[in-house]
């Protein structure tokens, strides 16, 4: 499934992580972080709609006309490590940055949040799959997936993975690792909390790795990359625990 009404999209993630943030105190700062950010791309989509951009161009001067923008909403909402990449943000660094996200060299640093923000909405609505094939890769861009979503199938749930980049879902088997392909159920272990009922994690015992779940049958308005960051309790917990995140949301959890 690949969102290409991207707009319509935005506003709907901005509006969960609003309703989100009252009903999550724990995971407030980040969710309304997120909800500027999600505003943000609404005015990019608006600007996309006139337009065909690169989805694969680190040089497309439409989206680094958005750099500045893009710094300004940082320095004024964002946690800090961010803030100190934006001040550091020029065309240049820019360019570079976008260019180490498609090659996929750097997607995780602090840095690499500028580069997933600008690049998003366009790589979301361009055409075209990726050559990889892998199962744990998102077939739309070739990125790893941010979360799993178990939504009702028969008498039960079928799982699928959304990707970090372009928000592509698509299946994957149940009782395998989307990080290292490990098919023992008995190493991948489920945890949740009872506040955040329709949100688990998955880790791995074997690669030390997870991943957030949302589950569609217990919370049906789920919105998976905005419910992904209410689940920062679990997200705690995973890291005291030892285990790594499989990649970092868009506010850096």
């Amino acid at each position: 499934m690949i969102q290409r009404d991207f707009e319509p999209l935005s506003v709907k993630r901005a509006e969960r992580a609003r309703v989100l943030s009252v009903r999550h105190p724990a995971s407030r700062d980040a969710l309304l972080f997120y909800s500027q950010i999600c505003g943000f791309h609404q005015t990019v989509a608006r600007a996309l709609e006139a337009s065909c951009p690169a989805a694969t161009s680190a040089a497309d001067p439409q989206r680094l006309s958005f750099r500045q923008p893009l710094a300004e909403l940082v320095l004024a909402k964002a946690p800090g490590p961010l803030r100190q990449a934006a001040k550091d943000l020029n065309e240049a660094s820019c360019r570079e940055v976008l260019d180490a996200y498609l090659s996929q060299r750097d997607t995780a640093s602090p840095r690499s949040f500028f580069a997933r923000v600008l690049l998003q909405p366009a790589v979301a609505v361009s055409r075209g799959d990726s050559p990889s094939g892998a199962a744990h890769r998102c077939p739309h861009c070739g990125h790893p997936p941010q979360l799993g979503c178990l939504r009702p199938q028969g008498d039960g749930t079928a799982l699928s993975l959304v990707c970090s980049l372009c928000l592509t879902e698509w299946p994957f088997a149940r009782g395998h690792c989307p990080a290292c392909g490990l098919a023992d159920e008995k190493r991948l272990v489920y945890y949740s909390a009872p506040a955040l009922e329709h949100l688990q994690v998955q880790v791995c015992e074997s690669c030390r790795k997870y991943l957030h779940q949302v589950n569609f049958v217990k919370d049906r308005e789920a919105v998976p990359d905005v419910d992904e960051i209410a689940a920062l309790p679990l997200d705690v917990w995973a890291g005291e625990q030892g285990f790594r995140k499989l990649h970092p949301n868009l506010v850096g959890i």
